[in-house]
């Protein structure tokens, strides 16, 4: 995947209106106060929001199985599996690709992470890195070449 991001030399990218966020990146209405309540009120709205990740995933179930067929169709075919993220994400990204080849048989390079912020971001938090979208794009062109 790779898209086409701001302008390098401009910089960061402008952050969107707040309705133009996507979800993850907006405040949640639900936690605004989570600094604030008693620690059972903390790990209930933990909980809730917990609850919310099932339902989500169900919605998309089919799509879901047909990204998990073609994923296998194409490793099977001698393709790679791509991982991109950022952060805890792209942390947990990274150590999937280091394991699913010794558990699944797959030969080494098959599943491969981009981390932004490169290697240094797998021990610490690399700030300014996680929404440039044309040093993603440059990170998978790369790895494909």
């Amino acid at each position: 995947m790779s898209g086409q991001g701001p302008d390098g030399a401009s910089g960061a990218p402008a952050e969107p209106p707040g309705d133009l966020r996507p979800p993850t990146e907006a405040r949640n209405p639900a936690t605004v106060a989570i600094d604030r309540v008693p620690t059972l009120a903390l790990v209930r709205l933990l909980n809730d929001e917990d609850h919310r990740v099932p339902r989500a995933v169900a919605a998309i179930l089919p799509e879901l199985a047909a990204a998990v067929e073609e994923t296998t169709t194409r490793l099977a075919g001698g393709g790679r599996l791509h991982y991109v993220g950022a952060g805890t994400s792209g942390r947990v990204a990274a150590m999937d690709a280091a394991e699913l080849p010794p558990t699944f048989g797959l030969p080494p390079g098959a599943v491969v992470a981009h981390l932004a912020g490169g290697p240094a971001a797998l021990a610490g938090a690399v700030e300014e890195v996680e929404d440039d979208e044309e040093a993603g794009a440059r990170a998978v062109a790369d790895a494909a070449a």
